[in-house]
């Protein structure tokens, strides 16, 4: 999975691997700045399903195979600021909509997130 971070003058670019790592890349330096473990538990690696960057810029949305959705604080690094644990099957979708990002789950279930309050707001 891959996202342009920063508009059309984007300078950063984030990846998802199989490993369950997020990786901020710099463009202009050509190198990576940030690789967070976002879907890495005591279990093993989740694959990162999906990447979704919310309008303001400041909040990155991750969906992994470990069921979860990472809110991810540009601010401070690309740290993991919330973890959203509702799924209860693989996330085969997500979709950032202004400060909300929507995901989609194998068992059919979906939910409604705010990334700017950290929370789930309906599913």
């Amino acid at each position: 999975e891959r996202e342009g971070y920063g508009g059309s003058e984007a300078s950063m670019f984030l990846t998802g691997a199989q490993d369950g790592h997020v990786r901020i890349w710099d463009l202009r330096a050509k190198r990576e700045v940030a690789n967070i473990p976002a879907h890495v538990n005591q279990k093993g690696a989740g694959a990162v399903a999906g990447l979704e960057v919310a309008n303001d810029l400041q909040t990155v949305a991750s969906a992994g195979a470990d069921r979860t959705i990472c809110m991810l604080d540009a601010r401070k690094g690309f740290q993991i600021r919330h973890r959203a644990c509702e799924h209860s099957d693989f996330i085969y979708s997500i979709k950032a909509v202004d400060n909300y990002v929507v995901s989609g789950g194998g068992d059919g279930s979906l939910y409604c997130h705010s990334m700017a309050e950290d929370k789930v707001l309906w599913g």
